[in-house]
């Protein structure tokens, strides 16, 4: 790959992840595999994560956060400095083709580094 000229190479996935269900015991009898519920939860209270990682160097990036809210909005603007993982709003909390192009310019390294080096860390650091 790098003889064809290719500096970086991202492998990345999303997943959602539920934040919390509204009730937190089941009953069934002990020994049981599957048990099904009428639990009423929201399944779309949660966030979406992108997980990605540079190839080349095997240094896996900040998350990349999708939270629901406006995405140039108040919560937005007051979660720029987080240093834990790159996070951005959308009012779904899907990656919609503005989150796309966000992440795009996150995987470009202009944020990934300025997020690393918030944390303390050198991006892509190897050994100089």
């Amino acid at each position: 790959m790098r003889a064809t000229g290719v500096q970086r190479l991202i492998n990345a996935d999303q997943s959602f992840f539920l934040f919390y269900p509204e009730d937190s015991q089941v009953i069934a009898p002990v020994g049981t595999k599957r048990v099904g519920t009428t639990i009423k939860t929201d399944e779309k209270k949660g966030c979406t994560v992108m997980g990605a990682m540079e190839m080349f160097s095997s240094t896996l990036l900040p998350p990349f956060v999708v939270l629901q809210g406006a995405h140039d909005g108040v919560l937005a603007k007051q979660w720029l400095e987080y240093t834990g993982c790159y996070v951005t709003f959308q009012p779904k909390h899907w990656f919609d083709k503005l989150v796309m192009k966000e992440f795009a310019d996150f995987v470009a390294l202009r944020k990934v580094a300025h997020t690393f080096r918030k944390c303390g860390l050198d991006p892509f650091d190897e050994g100089k």
